[in-house]
């Protein structure tokens, strides 16, 4: 038997850049269609559960929308899966 490694392929984002990691491309570049007309504005989601655990989830959606000054692109960039991160 005979195998090959694939190497990873580059996916395209914001402004033509590349790069072969999704959550490493979307944090430093953004979406590809960012600037589209036709690019999403806003994402809808439910919450369902106990209320400390939708409070919880409202902080941290709060955070990756933007609405904390203490997060910033570098910080995404250099996390592990989800890249929420507060400064200390």
């Amino acid at each position: 038997m005979k195998a090959r490694v694939l190497h990873e392929p580059e996916l395209e984002f914001r402004a033509g850049n590349r790069h072969i990691d999704p959550r490493n491309g979307l944090a430093v570049f953004g979406p590809a269609d960012a600037e589209a007309p036709s690019a999403p504005r806003s994402i809808s989601v439910g919450l369902v559960g106990p209320p400390r655990a939708v409070d919880g989830l409202l902080g941290c959606l709060r955070v990756a929308s933007g609405e904390s000054p203490e997060l910033t692109v570098g910080d995404l960039a250099h996390q592990g899966v989800g890249g929420l991160k507060r400064r200390e």
